[in-house]
């Protein structure tokens, strides 16, 4: 979802067996056993601090890609973050103890 700059907000049916969007506004993508964080709109800029959901597994490339919060924390049980999933995310502010895949 790369050069979405001017996305605000994401909406996803109540009936999305899927799809859902999470507290802070991130699409998630939930199938086989597996929760991955899709996209967090660009342009939303009400949130300085990010914190990945507790039952994401997985922030696939470009999620995060140019949000710029000011500071990103990491749930234990992400292993593996795609390309360029944290580019221009956060200042190097980001609260990690994972071991990735």
């Amino acid at each position: 979802m790369k050069e979405c700059y001017s996305l605000q907000e994401i909406k996803i049916s109540g009936t999305n067996n899927v799809y859902s969007i999470e507290t802070q506004g991130g699409l998630i993508e939930n199938k086989n056993n597996e929760v991955k964080l899709i996209v967090y709109p660009y342009a939303k800029k009400d949130i300085q601090k990010y914190i990945v959901p507790e039952d994401v597994t997985i922030i696939e490339g470009y999620a995060l890609y140019q949000t710029h919060f000011a500071y990103v924390k990491m749930n234990e049980k992400v292993k593996r973050i795609g390309e360029y999933a944290m580019r221009n995310a956060t200042d190097d502010n980001i609260d990690t103890s994972n071991k990735f895949e």
